[in-house]
């Protein structure tokens, strides 16, 4: 059946409608592509140019670490040589003189302490830490040292002859003291504290006080553990501990030396290759005929976490290997600064280091000025 004039208009207004509808959604689709293709230039062209503040930004930073870790360098440089210099000036230097008249040491210690660095900051808290001192000749050693082995612990009086911060003997005014009266004590974290509150070997007149653990007497020579005196300290006296006069139940002490800021560390283990290494140098050791208790004692050492603040808080020194001496080895260690604060010994490596070597600095790894030294309670 043909359709009326009347559905055949329908049908053609309907047509136009749908077409103007399309038309209309035609339109808004391009005005729509438009906007997010322009949306689209402008986010590339933001992202370009963040992209390039990022890469100048990141640039600049690799300048500026690459300044820092110069300035660094030339600062390790310029300690290390000025290290080098004063322990060759050191060994110019005649002990009594600086000693003064009328006082001679009676022996130098043969201490498994090579250096400085890495030598506990009190004995105690490396018991198997050992030395030996061959009292001199003019004390008569056979008889000063009689009797002298009915006490468990002596303590030690000698001079810290590996500081390296100036000879007074050298200097214009030999009445001026050379020494800093405020100092950065390892277990502050770089907080500096009064000269006489700490324990610091770096003092007006470098006299250290140990207290030791006597082994035995053999001879008259001394056999001593639980030491924190590195090796050739001129040994000033000897004294027997008495525990009814030398302690005190009651003693106050600074919070920060009950509760230091900087931790211990957690765990310290031995690689592979180190343990390997160990067990080949155990013959060529002084103090220690066990692999056992030599591996014990490194790890007493380490888990006491031996870097200065310097170090701690230098780029330079996270995850990197360190090195201090110990016995007649260099311990290679790693320190890993994360929730646990782990510490790993990657290597041994044999190193002769006698007495002579130890008062030139020969081969040494000169630690800083606030660095633990001998007898050092921070």
């Amino acid at each position: 059946r043909r359709a009326g004039p009347n559905q055949r208009l329908e049908s053609v207004m309907a047509a136009m409608a749908l077409q103007d509808r399309l038309d209309k959604r035609v339109v808004a689709t391009s005005l729509l592509s438009a906007v997010l293709v322009g949306c689209g230039v402008r986010i590339f062209q933001h992202t370009q140019f963040l992209k390039k503040q990022l890469a100048e930004a990141r640039e600049r930073e690799k300048n500026l670490e690459a300044t820092v870790a110069e300035e660094q360098r030339l600062r390790r440089a310029e300690r290390e040589g000025r290290t080098r210099a004063q322990r060759k000036l050191n060994k110019q230097v005649d002990i009594g003189q600086y000693l003064g008249p009328g006082m001679t040491p009676i022996g130098f210690l043969d201490s498994t302490y090579r250096r400085r660095f890495g030598t506990p900051r009190q004995g105690c808290v490396v018991p198997r830490g050992r030395a030996m001192l061959r009292l001199d000749t003019s004390v008569q050693p056979k008889f000063s040292t009689q009797n002298l082995e009915e006490y468990s612990h002596v303590w030690l009086i000698y001079i810290f002859h590996e500081n390296t911060n100036g000879n007074r003997l050298f200097a214009e005014n030999p009445n001026i003291s050379q020494t800093k009266a405020k100092v950065k004590p390892p277990r502050l974290g770089g907080a500096s504290v009064g000269l006489f509150s700490t324990r610091t070997p770096h003092r007006p007149n470098p006299i250290g006080l140990s207290l030791v653990k006597l082994d035995r007497v053999e001879d008259g020579v001394l056999y001593l553990s639980g030491i924190d005196v590195c090796n050739g300290s001129p040994i000033l006296d000897v004294k027997p501990y008495l525990p009814y006069s030398d302690s005190v139940v009651d003693a106050r002490v600074a919070k920060w030396v009950e509760t230091p800021v900087v931790q211990p560390i957690s765990t310290v283990s031995v690689s592979d290759e180190a343990l390997e290494q160990a067990k080949a140098l155990l013959p060529e050791l002084q103090f220690y005929h066990e692999l056992e208790e030599f591996l014990d004692a490194v790890k007493e050492i380490l888990a006491n976490d031996i870097r200065s603040a310097h170090m701690r808080n230098s780029k330079l020194w996270r995850h990197e290997v360190g090195r201090f001496r110990f016995d007649n080895t260099s311990v290679c260690f790693r320190v890993y600064d994360d929730q646990d604060k782990t510490c790993q010994i990657v290597g041994f490596e044999y190193t002769v280091d006698t007495r002579e070597a130890t008062q030139t600095g020969e081969g040494d790894n000169e630690a800083r000025d606030e660095e633990p030294g001998a007898g050092t309670i921070a």
